[in-house]
């Protein structure tokens, strides 16, 4: 009684601060992009054409990007100005494509090459979305290709490009050198090693220090960690980038983390800046502190976790509804569905003398099944369920083979299912079942600890049982009499 009543307790507990932290979350709603909004046309040079819904989206980055009406009058105080937005919509809506699509709507004149940070397994698929949507659109992977590429010029025009992307590992961004800066001196370490360089680079190395600082509020003082790689600070030989987009980073972005101020100086020197995640705010607050710092709210705060939806008029609502894009689900999900193309085809397939056998066996319940199986029926059965184990049941159909009057081993080079022989079939269940044997003998002794402790708390259950229902004496140091 005594252990329910404490699980009762801790659950309702948990249940409770689980419902408390999903309360939370009530400012941190994304809005929906109306269904009704405006798209943009095809971007020239694709491919495959994009959805309604991925072109009510390019429309508003496009908007953001190009004639500024959404990128302030954020209801605030101070004029701050956004660089970009964030495409918010759930996995499989094609952030990807849309993101690709505003890459081949740039404008004239825009210059730079578009910086994708992604972890390491997305940047695969990205160069895969690429060569699938467009043929404009020159790839490079890795810090190494780009700089290679960049030393020879402009290489996307000299093959017949149009645009380029470059894609690069988020771990490698990470790996980048960095020089700890301390009002216009650089250090190779905090504390201390310091490095003199030019006054050129020295100048570099102040922009980026300020602008993890600079914000309408005023100057502020920076000290702390500058990258010093080409990615970060590229050489004035080489245009800026066009866009930074940032694809599934939101754990990387959070306040007061190296990784931050990192990615914040690595967009410094772009035009625009875009957040691809179907969760951009996992971290709270803090997450919306450093997302906003990348789009260029720096020093921007607000607690919008809370238990209640925020005010209409509210600075956050305002940004969301002008820079967070996510399209209605269902939506998305019909035009994608009306894309497919089904065709049905029946094709007839004829069981084989064997397989007849077999099958006939099987619907038979008085047929003895181990008079052709023998004992081994039950597992072979739940394994694979092939007449082809059953050298009994080929015999009865085919007759005994010639090899096996000659040679024993005719049997093991059977084909059986997806194994070439009976042999590799046999040698791959034994060594599956030594596995789960193995699995089973390492989970055995915390299985036997377990069950030590359920039957210690039952005893201790009991007694205490034993105790309660035991007669209260009086004087318990008296005597009985």
């Amino acid at each position: 009684n005594y252990i329910t009543s404490f699980f009762l307790i801790a659950l309702v507990q948990l249940s409770s601060e689980v419902r408390m932290v999903a309360v939370k979350t009530a400012g941190l709603k994304i809005p929906i992009l109306p269904p009704n909004s405006p798209g943009a046309e095809q971007p020239k040079g694709i491919k495959l054409p994009l959805h309604p819904h991925q072109l009510r989206a390019l429309h508003r980055c496009l908007v953001l990007e190009s004639n500024g009406s959404l990128s302030g009058d954020f209801q605030h105080r101070y004029d701050y100005k956004s660089r970009g937005g964030v495409l918010a919509d759930t996995v499989g809506m094609g952030k990807t494509a849309t993101a690709i699509g505003m890459v081949l709507s740039g404008q004239k004149g825009n210059g730079g090459d578009t910086l994708v940070v992604a972890p390491g397994h997305l940047i695969p698929q990205w160069k895969e979305e690429i060569h699938k949507f467009s043929d404009d659109i020159e790839v490079i992977i890795g810090k190494e290709e780009y700089e290679i590429k960049s030393s020879f010029g402009n290489t996307a025009k000299s093959a017949g490009k149009k645009h380029r992307m470059v894609l690069v590992s988020v771990d490698d961004i990470l790996k980048e050198e960095k020089l700890w800066y301390d009002f216009r001196r650089v250090f190779k370490c905090k504390k201390g090693g310091e490095k003199k360089v030019s006054r050129q680079l020295m100048e570099d190395y102040k922009k980026s220090a300020l602008f993890c600082v600079q914000s309408p509020k005023g100057p502020c003082s920076y000290e702390g960690w500058v990258y010093t790689g080409s990615l970060h600070i590229p050489p004035r030989t080489r245009r800026p980038w066009r866009r930074v987009i940032f694809d599934e980073i939101q754990d990387l972005v959070a306040e007061g983390t190296e990784s931050q101020k990192n990615l914040l100086q690595l967009s410094r020197t772009a035009q625009n800046v875009w957040l691809l995640s179907a969760t951009p705010f996992p971290h709270g607050n803090q997450s919306v502190y450093a997302n906003h710092e990348l789009l260029g709210f720096c020093r921007l705060r607000m607690d919008v976790e809370v238990d209640y939806p925020l005010h209409h008029n509210h600075t956050f609502e305002v940004i969301k509804r002008k820079l967070y894009i996510r399209s209605p689900k269902d939506i998305a999900d019909q035009a994608v569905t009306a894309a497919k193309i089904v065709q049905m085809t029946t094709e007839p397939v004829h069981p084989s003398s064997l397989e007849q056998k077999f099958y006939k066996l099987e619907m038979d319940e008085n047929e003895d099944r181990e008079d052709i199986f023998g004992e081994s029926y039950d597992s072979l059965r739940q394994m694979m369920v092939h007449p082809e184990a059953s050298e009994k049941l080929r015999e009865q159909i085919h007759g005994p083979s010639k090899e096996k009057e000659g040679h024993s081993s005719t049997a093991r080079g059977q084909q059986v299912g997806r194994y070439s022989t009976v042999q590799s079939f046999a040698k791959s269940s034994l060594n599956q079942a030594k596995k789960r044997l193995k699995t089973l003998q390492k989970h055995l002794p915390a299985a036997q600890k377990q069950l030590d402790n359920t039957r210690v708390s039952e005893m201790l259950a009991r007694k205490v049982r034993q105790i309660r229902s035991a007669p209260i004496q009086s004087n318990p140091f008296g005597n009985n009499d």
